[in-house]
């Protein structure tokens, strides 16, 4: 099957520098499963770095797909140039690494596999960019800019100005982890102007996002506020409820550098729970950083320690070991007049994180510890505190690698979830044609009643329209067997890229899960609508050549097979 490779960007987990105590059982518990996990696709790349052909190209493309890494298997025919081989192999090999959050070796193959791509590609973009992401990772500022402006000069000649914005929303982004705010300025604000002529709503929500946090950062807390509320109003208009939290959460840290703080309070007490539904922990737990310092700034010290406290364990279980640092800072100053022996516990674990992570902030918190303790004891607590990072680095050095493998124990393992969210977006593009077709419909039929013309009113939004189109093509090429990701971006008269990058922005979904959702929804309606068809007619109407693949992909989605799915349903 013939498929495009560029445009599929790959996030990381959160990162995992450092040994927690939940950490080390964590990996006590799935070092087996996930080694072994991890070999499924280590093994393969490995032979084909020794010896690479067509035949050991596949076999890694195969261990990818078996992971759900690809959108949907990759395949190369006998006959391709080795260099074609290489170029693919070590870019998807870059992007795997990546994800495991191993990115010196993701480095390593990001620059490989860079030789091998033509000059002024979006190819080329795709792995300029992934390696920009990567050096940001490892805190090399210089080579991440340098990376991503190679990428967003090729992308400035292609003159795509939805792409362009993106970039210029990462090269924001790389610029204000490194402290150069002029330059993260820069970016937004051009990145801004590129999502306002490509008329993207949902790009343009992520980077009025972006640029509050900016604009907070530099101390311009009006302006972020203002930012804040933009996003916020575009995601509701969007109806996407989880973003609409993530921008309360936004306006919330603007708010809070207005020392606006009840304001905060109440925007930040609406978010967390949407967070808590939605299960998006990341955002839940700098929303509780939020909350929690909020509370410290008016002098409820007491009130704000549970909510530090439950940042602090997700962050600590997650490995966000940056975020995981401000949470000890929060509970440490609102320790320190409640409980002076927890503060210097809080301390310590704020002083054993990762060098790069604290070195300005240990030495603020240090130097108060200083004057508040006295001299003597903040030696004395010295002494433990690096006695506790050396115990911490003789270990990490043995168990490091096994910790960057809980990334594909996470895939392994929690095989249920993904059968929840599988099941979870048939109902969500169920839902859509709902609310799509009920609404016409009743418009519909006032007119026939009243002789009137149907309104505009019932016409769906840009988003519901893009969406429509696509569960429509996908239905319509079921029974054809033409569905791929390619073949459906054909139909719709987009490029790959294209149509992979609005499917995303719009649901937040790869294609291929999307297309199979699509697939399940039809299947649902053919049991229980036609229980007269045999389940090998459903099985060919929704594009499976064998019931056995029909029959695994819908218990995957619904947890019930064909016959007991229809059998339910017909009872209910």
């Amino acid at each position: 099957m013939s498929v495009s490779f560029h445009g599929i960007k790959c996030r990381s987990l959160a990162r995992v520098l450092g040994l927690r105590r939940n950490l080390l059982a964590f990996i006590a518990l799935f070092v087996l499963h996930v080694t072994v996990c991890a070999q499924e696709v280590d093994v393969p790349l490995h032979t084909f770095d020794v010896a690479p052909s067509v035949q050991a190209a596949n076999r890694f493309f195969e261990a990818l797909d078996k992971m759900e890494f690809t959108d949907e298997p990759i395949r190369f025919a006998p006959g391709t140039s080795l260099d074609s081989l290489r170029q693919q192999v070590w870019y998807w090999a870059a992007e795997w690494f990546f994800f495991k959050q191993d990115y010196k070796k993701a480095e390593h193959y990001g620059l490989q596999a860079l030789k091998y791509f033509k000059e002024n590609t979006l190819e080329r973009s795709d792995c300029l960019n992934t390696l920009g992401n990567i050096y940001m990772r490892l805190s090399h500022f210089d080579k991440a800019a340098r990376y991503a402006k190679q990428g967003l000069d090729i992308e400035l000649r292609v003159g795509d100005d939805d792409i362009i914005s993106s970039t210029m929303n990462t090269l924001a982004a790389i610029y204000m982890a490194a402290d150069q705010l002029d330059e993260a300025e820069n970016y937004i604000v051009q990145g801004l102007e590129r999502a306002e002529r490509a008329d993207n709503l949902p790009r343009k929500a992520v980077l009025l996002g972006s640029a509050s946090e900016i604009f907070h950062a530099r101390g311009k807390d009006s302006l972020a506020l203002g930012y804040a509320q933009q996003a916020y109003d575009l995601e509701s208009r969007l109806g996407r409820q989880g973003k609409m939290a993530i921008r309360m959460a936004q306006k919330a840290t603007a708010l809070i550098g207005l020392k606006q703080y009840n304001k905060a309070e109440h925007e930040l007490r609406a978010a967390i729970p949407v967070f808590r539904q939605t299960g998006n922990k990341q955002s839940l737990g700098i929303a509780l950083n939020k909350l929690g310092t909020v509370m410290s700034r008016q002098g409820r010290l007491a009130e704000s320690v549970p909510y530090f406290r439950e940042a602090a364990d997700i962050f600590s279980a997650m490995g966000d070991l940056y975020n995981e640092l401000h949470a000890h800072q929060g509970l440490y100053e609102s320790l320190w007049t409640l409980n002076p022996d927890s503060a210097k516990i809080e301390l310590t674990l704020f002083s054993t994180l990762k060098d790069s992570l604290y070195s300005q902030a240990t030495a603020d918190a240090l130097a108060r510890y200083n004057a508040e303790f006295g001299n003597e004891l903040l030696q004395q607590e010295n002494v433990k505190v690096r006695s506790a990072q050396r115990r911490d680095q003789s270990l990490f050095g043995a168990l490091f690698a096994l910790s960057l493998l809980s990334a594909a124990g996470f895939m392994c393992y929690n095989h249920r979830k993904q059968q929840k969210h599988a099941e979870g977006l048939v109902r969500e593009i169920e839902r859509l044609r709902m609310q799509v077709a009920l609404p016409v419909a009743e418009e519909q039929e006032e007119a026939d009643n009243t002789e009137q013309p149907v309104s505009e009113s019932a016409e769906p939004n840009e988003e519901q329209q893009f969406l429509m189109r696509v569960i429509d093509v996908v239905q319509a090429s079921l029974a054809e067997g033409t569905y791929s990701v390619e073949a459906i971006a054909s139909k719709l008269n987009m490029s790959v890229q294209t149509f992979r990058r609005h499917l995303q922005q719009s649901t937040g979904e790869k294609p291929k899960a999307y297309i199979s959702a699509v697939q399940m929804q039809k299947a649902h309606d053919l049991l229980v609508s036609q229980p007269e068809m045999s389940i090998t007619e459903v099985a060919r109407q929704c594009g499976f050549e064998e019931v056995s693949s029909f029959t695994h992909a819908f218990k995957r989605a619904f947890q019930l097979s064909p016959t007991a799915y229809r059998e339910l349903r017909t009872t209910i």
